[in-house]
This record gives C-alpha cells, structure tokens and sequence, in this order.
C-alpha cells in the first residue's frame, strides 16, 4: 500500500521502528541481515473504498458545459458493467434526468418528481438524501442509489476527461469520451488519428431543416493551421456549377473537426430488436435521420417477406418513412476513439475501420433469404403483370368504351376523391385542421394552438406533442390530405377548405409561407 494512504500515527510509528533498528546495528546486539522484515500494514477497507474526494462546487459548475453527457455516461457504463445492469441504470437514470422522478414500491409518489437531475448537480448529497428519504423502500439500493453512485464515478471520469471544460490541459489530451459524433476535441483542435486525408467521414449538418442529420463525404485536408477546420466534398450533396450546361458536381465545403466521424461499418442481423420506440437512424434523401420506430408490419404470412418498419422524426414531421431494416441502422456513437458502441437495446460494439458487423449471424442469414425471396417474388410478379397486360390489351382492341360511360367513370372517381368532410369529432386531426383554419402556418404554433385550445390534449389526456407533430406530418399519407407541408410549414389544400366549409369551420386567414432559404 502506498505510503501517502497510511495515517499520521501509522507513518511515525514505522519511522521510530527503523530507528530502532538503526541503534541495534550501531551496537553490536543484532545484525542488519538478520533483523524482522516487518509487513506495512494496508489501509482500512473503507478508505479503500472512499475513492477520490466529490468535486467542489466550481468544478462541478465546468460540467454544465459538457455536450450530450447523457449519451457520454451510456458508453461509459457499457463498458463497466453487464448489459442488464446497463439497461436498468440507464432506465433509471433516465427518469432522473427528464423530471418523470423513480417509482418506488410503497411509495405515494415518484421519488424526485419534478426535479431533473443534471452531472453538475451535488450527487454525493443527493445519494445521502435518497438513503434517508427513500432508504427502505430503495430496494436494496437498484432503483436510486446505485444508479446515483454510477453517475458519481461517471462526474469524476468527465471532469479528469476536461469533458466540461473544466481543464485545458485535460481536454488537450483527452479524446476518450467523444460525444455522439465522436469527434476530435474541439477544444484543443486536435486532429484524431483517422483523419487523414482521403477518410471517408460522416459530417453533423448544422443547417436549418438539416440539423442533426448525417452526411457521408471524403476528408481532403484541413483548412487552417490550427486543423480545427475540414475540407470535404460530399458523396451525395451536389452544387450547380458551369454556365448554360449547369452541370452538377459533388459538393466541396468546410466544416468544424468537431462535427467530423469515421463512417460507421453497415450493421447486419440486428433488426429483431426494433420495435415501437426504438430510437436508430433512417436513410433519407441520401443522408441518415434520427427517427424513432412508430410500428413494426409483418407481411402477410402466405406472402412472405421481411417486415416493414413505419418510422418517424421527432424533430422533422416530413421526415417519415415505411421501410424494411435495409435502410435502417442503430444510433452508433464513438467511445475511446477505437470502438462503436450502438446506443439500447442494442447494446453491442465493434472496431473502427470494420467495413461491417454482424450483430446475429443467424439473423443476418434469414434476413438475406428473406431479401431474396422477396426479389424473385417481385420479379415474378412484375412479368406476370406485363403478360397479363399484354392479354388484356389484345382482348380490349376489339371493343371500344361507350363516349358516355367513360365521362360517367371520370365523374365517379373524383366523387371518390372528393372530401366526406370532417375529421372524427374531437380527434386529434381535427384540431390541427381548425388550427390551420385560424391561420396558423407554422409546426410550433400550430402545436401551442392544440395544447392551449384542445383541453386536455397534452395534460391527462392520451395525445402528447409528439402525437400531434406526427399526425401532422402523417397526413401526407392520407388518401385525400387536408393540408400539405414545406418544412416545418403546413398550408391547407382544396379539400382541406372544402371539408372546413362544409363542417362550419371559418377560415382564417392563412399566413403567407416562406420558401425555405429565404
């Protein structure tokens, strides 16, 4: 045991024993060689224990700046203990930091409602309240201490990290929790080791109705001394460039290192755990969305097939999709700058540079049958159509359509387009529908204006924001749309004022919209 961990007393009683054994020597009565090695005694198991002393109030204040800690303290805990244990100090942690406050058996009410806990915060004392507050009805500890203690450890490991900005020296050489982008430190300018010239890299966009998106381009060099600064050109964003041809060419721009990735391997077997709620990540017009499954659709069992997978954004409602797994991926973040570690239920990770993971080999085989089946299956039914319309084409070349009958087919199938008016009566689409009606434009105010007028939609009822963002951006889909949508802006279509004029709903007037990029 090191000599700084023992006490005062024990370090001056070891002093006077070698001085002891220094006046044998000098007189003769014993030897050097031959006197009692003495063992130094270990310090106590609880200063063993102790671990380094809390963070002061000022170094906790430095952690208010750290980035994504959340997602930082998930790759963390990943790598500390099993994944059971993960996933159950990540579902209380969760609760801890939203508010929603830790449901305890016996309790009246959540223990910490109301109160969202954040990594700057005094967790020691909030560790010591909950053993006196909640102490019996902790469970042994699972539900609140033990989760606070990971976050404690988890306090230390950020602040020696210079995660908070606590430390220049620290976040100069530290690069071993990277946040979700897992990128170079932003505050040193440092450049990580796979970044070299000709990388391929994933680029945060932070552009209006882009940001928090995904784009895969080639790192060309960097573009200040400092190598803060990235020279890219896209792998699927172009730019009009030459005069009459205006011929498109790949996009080349700058960005911060700090936004910078490797490109993550392609993830195979992994979707049997996607269902409603997962968070992962959606191809979309050539770059990868966050979204969150909304509801997973099995093919009709004599058909076959893989499953489709009904997709949204939180944060962008045009932004959904029914896809199968092939367009989409777990959220990947990079921990150590070495390893991806896929965020829950996923749990799993693997090497940067790996070209792909298989996460279930078994799974990854029965997904590449099932692909194939359903290649020849649309193959099959591709040809039969074109037999079958070349058949009917011939039968019909000797009978000609009635002048009549074909205006009377026209007239019913756009009865059949024509609006049956409202919405369900006190639905949630048809709030947004009056609220489009009282001239509202944009996805927040249209949003508020449901809250503060449809009582109960966000409060006790069933509906919540995301209901409402989702219904918004879902109506697109619909087989007559009501209103259409440009971005985070919605205007009514034809049908739309016409199902309002014949449900009584007055039409405000609709405020003019902005393209996007005025």
């Amino acid at each position: 045991m090191a000599e700084e961990q023992l006490s005062e007393y024990e370090k001056a009683r070891l002093a006077r024993i070698e001085e002891n054994k220094r006046m044998l020597v000098a007189l003769g009565i014993e030897e050097a060689s031959s006197q009692c090695r003495h063992k130094t005694p270990a310090a106590s198991k609880s200063k063993a224990r102790a671990g380094p002393p809390p963070l002061s109030d000022v170094q906790r204040a430095a952690l208010a700046r750290a980035e994504q800690w959340l997602e930082r303290f998930e790759c963390w805990l990943r790598g500390e203990c099993s994944r059971a244990n993960a996933d159950k100090v990540m579902e209380r942690v969760s609760e801890l930091v939203s508010g929603r406050g830790v449901a305890l058996k016996g309790g009246v009410e959540p223990a910490y409602l109301g109160r969202a806990v954040s990594i700057s915060d005094d967790l020691v004392a909030l560790k010591e309240h909950a053993t006196a507050a909640y102490g019996a009805l902790d469970n042994g500890g699972w539900h609140l201490r033990h989760p606070i203690g990971k976050l404690i450890k988890f306090q230390q490991v950020l602040f020696s990290s210079g995660g908070g900005g606590a430390t220049s020296e620290a976040a100069s050489s530290s690069d071993d929790l990277e946040s979700g982008g897992g990128t170079p430190s932003s505050s040193s300018g440092a450049a990580a080791g796979w970044l070299v010239e000709g990388a391929a890299v994933e680029v945060e966009m932070d552009e209006e109705g882009l940001r928090g998106s995904r784009y895969g381009a080639t790192f060309l060099g960097f573009a200040d001394e400092a190598r803060r600064v990235a020279r890219l050109q896209y792998t699927h964003l172009t730019a009009e460039e030459g005069g009459e041809e205006r011929q498109l060419e790949r996009l080349v721009e700058e960005a911060p290192c700090a936004r910078l990735r490797p490109s993550p391997p392609a993830i195979l077997g992994w979707s049997s755990r996607l269902r409603p709620g997962v968070q992962c990540e959606l191809w979309h017009e050539d770059g990868w969305w966050e979204v969150v499954v909304y509801e997973k659709r099995r093919p009709p069992k004599p058909r076959g097939g893989p499953a489709q997978f009904e997709v949204y954004s939180e944060t962008y409602g045009e932004v959904e999709a029914t896809v199968g797994a092939g367009r989409l991926r777990p959220r990947l973040v990079l921990v150590h700058g070495r390893e991806w570690l896929a965020l829950a239920p996923f749990g799993f990770k693997c090497a940067v540079g790996a070209a792909e993971h298989v996460f279930s080999r078994a799974e990854a085989e029965a997904e590449a049958a099932a692909d194939k089946a359903a290649e020849e299956a649309a193959a099959e039914a591709a040809s039969g159509a074109a037999a079958g319309a070349k058949t009917k084409k011939k039968k019909t070349t000797t009978k000609k359509r009635p002048r009549g009958e074909a205006e009377a087919g026209e007239e019913g199938a756009k009865a059949a387009e024509a609006p049956s008016g409202l919405p369900k009566a006190g639905s949630l689409r048809l709030h947004l529908l009056t609220a489009l009606c009282a001239g509202l434009s944009d996805r927040s105010a249209i949003v508020g204006w449901v809250g503060q007028r449809a009582s109960g939609r966000f409060g006790e009822g069933s509906a919540s924001r995301g209901d409402a963002v989702t219904t918004l951006g879902k109506e697109k889909s619909m087989r007559v749309p009501l209103w259409r949508q440009e971005g985070a802006l919605y205007a009514l279509t034809a049908a739309g004022r016409e199902a309002a004029r014949r449900g009584g709903i007055p039409l405000g007037g609709q405020r003019k919209r902005q393209k996007k990029g005025e």
